[in-house]
């Protein structure tokens, strides 16, 4: 099941909110529904409680050179043992040296599969892009 961190809920929402700031993810979204991506079906997406991974982030969060919203993504990832679906261009070489002992797989997707309408479609044995 998909889950996303609760800071990049909060920026999906924003890529919706200001739809007229034309970024990258705000065409990713298309015309999803404000409502739906507020309140998605949880057998679809979960949203991430941040209290439950609080301790985790902030161990990450610490060090040198991590955002917060990277630490609550790798933190969260961690936690939950799960595999981190991402665009490669939104890691560094910190996601690696994080996750490299955790046993936590790290699956990234290059700008051209996220396109829509551009480039080659995502491979269907991968599941969709998730935080």
């Amino acid at each position: 099941m998909p889950s996303l961190p609760w800071l990049c809920h909060v920026r999906l929402i924003r890529a919706l909110v200001h739809r007229e700031l034309e970024g990258r993810l705000t065409r990713l979204v298309g015309d999803l529904p404000l409502r739906a991506a507020l309140d998605p079906h949880p057998d679809l997406l979960t949203i991430n409680e941040p209290r439950d991974f609080t301790e985790d982030v902030a161990r990450i969060h610490g060090r040198r050179g991590v955002s917060l919203m990277t630490a609550e993504v790798l933190g969260t990832a961690i936690a939950l043992r799960a595999d981190l679906h991402v665009a490669e261009h939104n890691t560094n070489q910190h996601w690696r040296t994080h996750l490299e002992r955790t046993g936590v797989q790290l699956v990234l997707y290059s700008a051209q599969e996220l396109e829509i309408g551009h480039g080659p479609p995502v491979p269907q044995h991968r599941e969709p892009p998730r935080l």
